[in-house]
C-alpha cells in the first residue's frame, strides 16, 4: 500500500516555518497543539486550530465542537463545573494517524487527568528539560489513566479508523482544597508542586464512570452536579489507584529499585531505530548489578530485557508498514541489519511477512 499525506501543525499564536518538506509515499501525521486550561478561552482556540486545519465540516455548537468531514466525525464537549474545573469529553473518530499535544506551561498552576476507553492508544507525558525520560504507557494500552501538572507536556495519539473515547478533567489545587478542607492529604499531595506526573490503570469502577459519561443521556437541569460527582469521584479513583500500585511496587521491588527501572524501561523505548542498547550499560545507570538487573527488569515488565526492546521495535515497525511504508524503508528505520532479518523476525512475532500486511 503506497499512501502520501500531509504533516498540519496549529500551534496558538505560532506558525511553523515553510521549509517543511512534503515526501511521496511517506505519511505525515496530523499534528494539534493544545493548550489546557481551566476557562472556556482554551476551548475556543482548540476550535480554531481545528477549523483552519480542516477548513470544512467544523462547526462550534454552544459548548461543543463539531467534527463532520471527511477524516474526523464526531464531538469533543468542553463542561465547566466550577471556576477551578472543568471536563472534556471527546467522541472522535479520525480517518487518518493524529497527534494531540498538551503545551507546557512554565507555572503548574492546573493539573489534567485524561481516561481513555481506546483499545488502541499511545499515551505520554515528558518534561521539557529531558524528552528521552517520558512515561510511555504501551502502544496498546486499552483503558489507561494519565496524569500530569501544566509545567509536563503530554501526548494522546491515535491511530486512524478507531472510536477515541476520552475524558480530561482540569482542574486547580483549589477545587480539592475547597472541598476538602485539607482533610486529604493522600490526594491533594498527589497533585501539588511543580513537575506531577504518572500513570495507572484503569480500575473497574473508574472504567464504568468514564463510560457511563458517554453513554447516559443526561437532563440539562443535572449535568452540572452530575458531571462535577462524576469528575471527583475519577480524580480520587486514580489517586487510590496510584497509591495501590505504589504499595505493590514498595512491596516487591523497593520504591527506589522500581523507579530507576521505569526510567530505564522508558529510556529504552524511546528510540526504536538501532540496535537495542547495551544491557550491561543500562544495569550500570540503574546502579543493580547485571543479574539483578536482568531479573527485576522480567519482574516487573513481564519480558527479557532484549525480548522487551524487540516487541515494541516490531510493533512499531509493523505501525509503519500499515501507514504504508515499504519493508525495506521500515527495516531500515528500525535498525535491523538487512531485509531478511526484519522479515524473518516480523513473521516470527505476526504470523505473516511484511509484504502480506
Amino acid at each position: 500500500m503506497s499512501m502520501a499525506g500531509v504533516f498540519f501543525a496549529c500551534m496558538i499564536g505560532q506558525h511553523f516555518p515553510a521549509s517543511t518538506v512534503i515526501y511521496a509515499n511517506i505519511v505525515f501525521m496530523r499534528e494539534f497543539f493544545v493548550n489546557l486550561g481551566v476557562d472556556r478561552s482554551h476551548f475556543t482556540r482548540l476550535y480554531e486550530q481545528l477549523s483552519t486545519s480542516y477548513k470544512t465540516g467544523v462547526t462550534l455548537d454552544a459548548d461543543s465542537i463539531v467534527l463532520e468531514n471527511e477524516t474526523a466525525k464526531g464531538k469533543i464537549d468542553f463542561i465547566s463545573i466550577t471556576p477551578h474545573l472543568s471536563l472534556l469529553k471527546l467522541n472522535i473518530q479520525f480517518g487518518e494517524d493524529v497527534d494531540i499535544r498538551r503545551v507546557a506551561t512554565k507555572t503548574p498552576s492546573f493539573y489534567s487527568c485524561l481516561f481513555s476507553l481506546k483499545e488502541t492508544v499511545d499515551l505520554h507525558a515528558f518534561s521539557n528539560v529531558d524528552e528521552q525520560e517520558m512515561n510511555r504507557i504501551g502502544f496498546s494500552a486499552k483503558h489507561s489513566a494519565l496524569y500530569f501538572s501544566a509545567d509536563v507536556q503530554a501526548l494522546f495519539r491515535v491511530i486512524p479508523n478507531e472510536v477515541s473515547k476520552v475524558i480530561i478533567i482540569i482542574f486547580t489545587v483549589n477545587a480539592l482544597k475547597e472541598l476538602l478542607q485539607d482533610k486529604d492529604d493522600q490526594l491533594i499531595s498527589l497533585f501539588s508542586g511543580e513537575t506531577v506526573k504518572g500513570y495507572a490503570a484503569m480500575n473497574p469502577l473508574m472504567i464504568d464512570e468514564v463510560s457511563m459519561l458517554f453513554d447516559l443521556a443526561i437532563s440539562e437541569g443535572a449535568q452540572e452536579l452530575f458531571f462535577w460527582g462524576s469528575a471527583l469521584k475519577l480524580i480520587a479513583s486514580l489517586t487510590h489507584q496510584v497509591y495501590l500500585e505504589g504499595e505493590k511496587l514498595k512491596q516487591e521491588t523497593g520504591i527506589l529499585e522500581a523507579a530507576r527501572m521505569i526510567q530505564v524501561r522508558n529510556l529504552l523505548v524511546s528510540d526504536l531505530s538501532g540496535n537495542c542498547p547495551a544491557i550491561s550499560a543500562m544495569a550500570e545507570k540503574a546502579h543493580m548489578s547485571l543479574t539483578k538487573f536482568k531479573s527485576l527488569f522480567k519482574q516487573m515488565f513481564h519480558l527479557s530485557y532484549y525480548q522487551y526492546y524487540q516487541h515494541y521495535r516490531l510493533i512499531a515497525a509493523k505501525e509503519s508498514l500499515v501507514f504504508g511504508k515499504s519493508p525495506t524503508e521500515t527495516a531500515y528505520e528500525y535498525g535491523f541489519s538487512n531485509l531478511g532479518h526484519f522479515s524473518s523476525a516480523f513473521k516470527k512475532k505476526f504470523k505473516v511477512s511484511p509484504t502480506e500486511l
